[in-house]
């Protein structure tokens, strides 16, 4: 049985043709019209070739404008948030009209699909349109009920079979921020892999899809998917990296984490960031590494949490200068601390990588305020220098909001040095 083979990191595609849909006898509306001029894109023929300049134009907008409007009646009418069943009929009007537009832009150009969601849009058909960046021939739309914010989505799957743009539906549960990618596996059985990463919009929460394509290239299996999604958290940022190089990618979130105990942030200060990998291992994708993304108040939380287990050796190393962290003994800032001994006023304002940060520290030499100055040094966030600023005010010369100031006379030790009281 003849299966798909890469061809230079491109898709061999086997013969085959649909035949196309008929036209309609409608005229187009004028905004249409108005949009054909507006839409003469710049299409290219492909990296591995000399640019070619192609103008593009939506074609026969009048059946899209007769497919779009029933697709809304149906969409209005629909019962339910389910996609399946009747409520599919207005999807599978979005896929069509979606498959329509691809065609023309034609196999060498579909590079440039995400250029068709101005024209859904334009016709009240909300999308989200991917293409993969490495195989161009396999293209993701997700079409959405317009009327209907709680319903399920269902993303459509395009791709090429010799002459034939083919086309198969997925049912998702939200269809929010989808991400996707397609893969060569080797494998005779299932030659090809396609992941889809996408969020509900009730509770953020992700959704991985992983579908094969059979062997004839007719159609793709779902070969993974857990209905409960990924345990990432809200706010998470989902993307497919190809990390090692071997052309199958990996999936990376980073996803907002919790300010240590220690450490207690302030509301408007950059969270502290998780970057989370999975890898496709044996039994689908699963979970390889966590880590926390390095930043000025990760170092300085670290270098607290050190410095609280008397650890005054590797808090060192967090210093440009480590002889600095002896001085540490004298201010207070060694041995048990209690939860919330540090406190981070505010930060560098306009940054989310901020160079200096201004911190309370509560202990049992008292309450003083800090300036904490950061700088990266070959790839690391040390701290270059701290400044006693006791009684510390906001940029704008007001208390910060939430916190106690100092109640004794202010210290005057200088960078570095101990601050009595």
């Amino acid at each position: 049985m003849p299966v798909f083979r890469p061809r230079s990191r491109s898709v061999r595609v086997l013969a085959g043709l649909r035949r196309a849909a008929p036209r309609s006898g409608y005229a187009a509306t004028p905004f249409l019209s108005f949009l054909v001029a507006a839409l003469s894109l710049v299409v290219l023929a492909g990296p591995a070739h000399a640019q070619r300049v192609k103008t593009w134009s939506p074609p026969d907008l009048d059946t899209l404008r007769i497919m779009s409007t029933e697709a809304k009646t149906r969409f209005r009418s629909n019962s339910g948030d389910s996609a399946t069943g009747d409520n599919f009929r207005a999807y599978n009007l979005v896929g069509r009209t979606a498959r329509k537009l691809l065609r023309s832009l034609g196999r060498p150009n579909l590079i440039q699909a995400p250029a068709i969601k101005t024209v859904l849009d334009s016709l009240g058909l909300p999308t989200d349109i991917r293409v993969d960046p490495v195989l161009p021939e396999f293209v993701l739309v997700v079409s959405r009920n317009p009327y209907k914010g709680t319903a399920q989505a269902v993303g459509f799957l395009y791709w090429y079979k010799g002459g034939d743009l083919r086309m198969q539906s997925v049912t998702f549960a939200g269809g929010e921020a989808p991400e996707m990618r397609v893969w060569w596996t080797g494998v005779e059985s299932a030659p090809y892999s396609w992941g889809i990463v996408e969020r509900t919009r009730s509770d953020q929460r992700h959704h991985l899809t992983v579908l094969s394509l059979t062997p004839s290239g007719d159609y793709w299996r779902i070969t993974e998917y857990d209905p409960n999604g990924l345990d990432l958290g809200v706010g998470a940022n989902v993307v497919w990296a190809d990390l090692n190089g071997d052309l199958k990618p990996e999936l990376v979130a980073w996803v907002p984490s919790v300010f240590d105990s220690m450490v207690l942030g302030c509301a408007e200060c950059p969270k502290p960031v998780n970057e989370m990998t999975f890898v496709e291992g044996a039994q689908g994708f699963e979970l390889l590494d966590v880590r926390i993304v390095p930043s000025p108040i990760t170092t300085f939380t670290l270098f607290a949490r050190l410095l609280a287990q008397d650890d005054r050796t590797n808090a060192g190393r967090l210093l440009v200068d480590p002889a600095k962290a002896a001085e540490t003994a004298s201010l207070g800032w060694t041995g048990r601390q209690p939860k919330g001994a540090w406190s981070i006023l505010y930060t560098e304002p306009g940054t989310a990588w901020p160079r200096w940060l201004m911190v309370r520290h509560q202990g049992a030499r008292g309450t003083h305020d800090w300036r904490m100055v950061l700088q990266p040094v070959r790839g690391r966030w040390l701290i270059a220098a701290w400044e006693n600023r006791d009684n510390a005010t906001t940029p704008g010369g007001t208390k910060p909001v939430g916190t106690t100031p100092a109640t004794t006379k202010k210290s005057t030790a200088k960078a570095g040095g101990s601050a009595k009281r």
